[in-house]
């Protein structure tokens, strides 16, 4: 029997490395697709998401996991990196963003799932 879901994100799920001030946390997860999924299956609903992650970035991906989440993790070189610097540690409304890699296009072709006739 196939897998039955309520909402399937399609996006990148990012490794997020944050600095305040002159420290630099460890990466984290992070992007639209990983806040917006762990929201879906905090609301109760039965949830996928579909993403490009680099195999030594996997680890990003067990939070989904350990939530309930299907990954649908599909192949790729380089992971989506968003660095945001806090210059200011008392003031964390005052950040500065770049991305440092993107991981491409998710194409309708390599989407999981059945096809459609």
């Amino acid at each position: 029997m196939a897998a039955s879901f309520d909402v399937c994100v399609i996006g990148h799920v990012a490794r997020d490395i944050n600095a305040i001030g002159e420290v630099e946390l460890e990466p984290s997860p992070g992007g639209a697709a990983y806040y917006s999924t762990m929201v879906y299956r905090r609301l109760g609903m039965r949830v996928a998401v579909v993403t490009l992650v680099a195999a030594p970035d996997a680890p990003l991906l067990q939070e989904l996991n350990d939530a309930g989440v299907t990954v649908f993790n599909l192949p790729t070189e380089v992971t989506t990196t968003f660095r945001n610097e806090y210059p200011v540690p008392d003031n964390l409304d005052l950040r500065v963003q770049r991305v440092d890699t993107c991981a491409g296009t998710i194409a309708a072709a390599a989407l999981p799932g059945p096809t459609i006739h």
